[in-house]
């Protein structure tokens, strides 16, 4: 058997643990509680993959942080979750919503418009996909999220 060096073992492991994602836990509203199973809702799924530069990660993610936390004071917000590689550069939100219309203005408010203009420069690519389903299928794991956005997703930004 040959032996691996440190270095070597060390970069095995980081590169192992880079495709590993932390997530927080689904946090919805009683708005979400209280609607009959059958009832649709709309999700939006994002997922970006920011660029090697640390101080401009750093200002995507205090503008994405603050977003999360203004989420809560939009109309039609029903419940989000969030999760991110380790020690990589991937990152995926997803948010759920009374409707459409709803969705859309959360995209278009101020704290969203905000961190699009601040954080863009740290974003290397990014996928979004919007989709309607029953309550009841609330919250998605990541892996139904991801099977959806390889089906049906598209692409908002990417340096090539």
């Amino acid at each position: 058997m040959k032996k691996i060096g440190s270095t070597g073992l060390l970069i095995g492991i980081w590169l192992g643990l880079s495709a590993f994602t932390i997530g927080m836990p689904f946090h919805g509203t009683d708005a979400l509680d209280n609607l009959p199973p059958e009832t649709l809702v709309t999700v939006g799924i994002t997922h970006v993959t920011t660029g090697d530069d640390s101080k401009k990660n750093d200002v995507f993610w205090d503008h994405t942080y603050a977003v999360i936390d203004s989420l809560p004071t939009h109309a039609g917000y029903l419940g989000h979750k969030v999760r991110k590689e380790i020690f990589g550069n991937e990152a995926w939100t997803m948010t759920v919503w009374k409707d459409e219309e709803s969705l859309m203005g959360f995209v278009r408010g101020d704290k969203h418009g905000e961190a699009i203009q601040n954080g863009l420069d740290a974003v290397a690519k990014a996928r979004f996909v919007r989709f309607t389903i029953e309550r009841s299928k609330i919250p998605l794991s990541w892996d139904d999220a991801e099977k959806i956005m390889n089906e049906k997703g598209r692409d908002l930004y990417g340096k090539q």
